[in-house]
């Protein structure tokens, strides 16, 4: 079967427009602090390479400090993930878009904990996230 390259390039030029790929955005790569994050736009997934594993990403527009930025986080299984955590305060925020959540960085060292502190009041409020996350934070999976 061959390939129709008018399609496929019509097809990319849509993916371009809807996902902001014109703009050639810095990571955010947060370190141990608390941070102010507005979420601009959930764009597309993408799979990524992590000690010979693939892992599945989102790409989300944010705005930290002022600053537009990509920030690629895992599509965890669980709400205690960093992605479960971003769709619980979705939820109670009646969405991410243009909406601000404060995400919080712990560190040993080694690996980093993040807890969005919306998905946390909500789980102190009998909501569905585990005991773990509140203490320690929700991890990268």
């Amino acid at each position: 079967m061959e390939m129709d390259y008018k399609e496929k390039v019509a097809e990319l030029e849509k993916n371009q427009e809807e996902s902001n790929y014109d703009e050639k955005l810095e990571w955010f790569n947060p370190d141990a602090k608390q941070y102010k994050v507005k979420v601009l736009e959930l764009a597309n997934e993408y799979k990524a390479t992590f000690d010979n594993k693939d892992i599945i990403k989102k790409r989300i527009v944010v705005k930290v400090d002022g600053k537009k930025l990509n920030w690629g986080v895992p599509v965890g299984k669980t709400l205690s993930s960093l992605f479960g955590q971003l769709m619980k305060a979705g939820e109670i925020l009646g969405g991410l878009e243009n909406k601000e959540v404060t995400l919080l960085v712990k560190s040993d060292g080694k690996k980093r904990d993040y807890t969005i502190l919306e998905a946390v009041s909500s789980a102190s409020q009998g909501e569905m996230l585990d005991k773990e996350l509140i203490v320690d934070g929700g991890r990268v999976e």
